[in-house]
Parts: C-alpha cells; sequence; structure tokens
C-alpha cells in the first residue's frame, strides 16, 4: 500500500529500496532486542509522516469531504451578543496522525464512508 503510493508520486525506485530494508531493534529495560527486518511501515514522527500524509490520506479524506450525506453538526452560538448567528461544522471523520474515526447520523451513511474507504484501500493494493 505504501509502496503503491509512493510509485504514484513517482518516488525513484532505488530510493524505495534504500527507505524500506533497514533493521530495528527495541529497547528495554534490561536490554536491547536482537535485530529485527522491518517489513511494513515507518515510525510515528519520522521526516516522511507528513510526505506521506499528503500523498495518501489526505486524498482520502477529500472524497469523504465531497460526498457528506448526513454529518454530524457541531453548532456554536455566536460569543458577541449583538451578533444573531451560530457557526455550524459540518464533520464526518477526526484524523490526528495514524488515528481516524468516520462519524455519521445514519447507518446508510456510515456504510457509504466505509465502502469509499475499502474502494480507497483496494485500489492501493
Amino acid at each position: 500500500m505504501l509502496l503503491f503510493a509512493l510509485k504514484r508520486i513517482r518516488l525513484l525506485l532505488l530510493q524505495l529500496n534504500f527507505s524500506f530494508h533497514f533493521l530495528r531493534n527495541t529497547l528495554t529495560a534490561h536490554r536491547s532486542t536482537p535485530a529485527y527486518r522491518v517489513h511494513i511501515g515507518i515510525d510515528q514522527g519520522e521526516v516522511i509522516s507528513l510526505l506521506l500524509w499528503v500523498i495518501y490520506i489526505d486524498p482520502l479524506l477529500t472524497v469523504l469531504k465531497n460526498e457528506m450525506i448526513d454529518p454530524y453538526v457541531l453548532s456554536a452560538p455566536s460569543l458577541i451578543a449583538s451578533q444573531d448567528f451560530s457557526l455550524d461544522l459540518r464533520i464526518n471523520n477526526l484524523v490526528f496522525m495514524d488515528d481516524s474515526t468516520l462519524i455519521s447520523l445514519s447507518k446508510a451513511d456510515m456504510e457509504f464512508m466505509l465502502s469509499i474507504t475499502e474502494e480507497f484501500h483496494m485500489c492501493r493494493y
């Protein structure tokens, strides 16, 4: 999935091979574990994390935003007494780093958003 996204933006294959063939170990209270080969993923906070967000997660969130059917509406009244309006924010997802949550008021809309995310995921393999 990650390799597909990187190839989509035409990242050089040599760079891909360099980036994804490395060993990792874990520090514990007693000692360092034996090294193991990393097969998938990157560490949180890596320099490449923002780039991966832009090329992989952002397109999905854009589609979900454009396809809103029955979003949750956050409302806040005006704090200025002379103004009679409220601020309404329509949302159908909350995302932070690698945690994402889909939000809907109806089962049908949730199923629709899940089908979008499934389709998005399947086309990446």
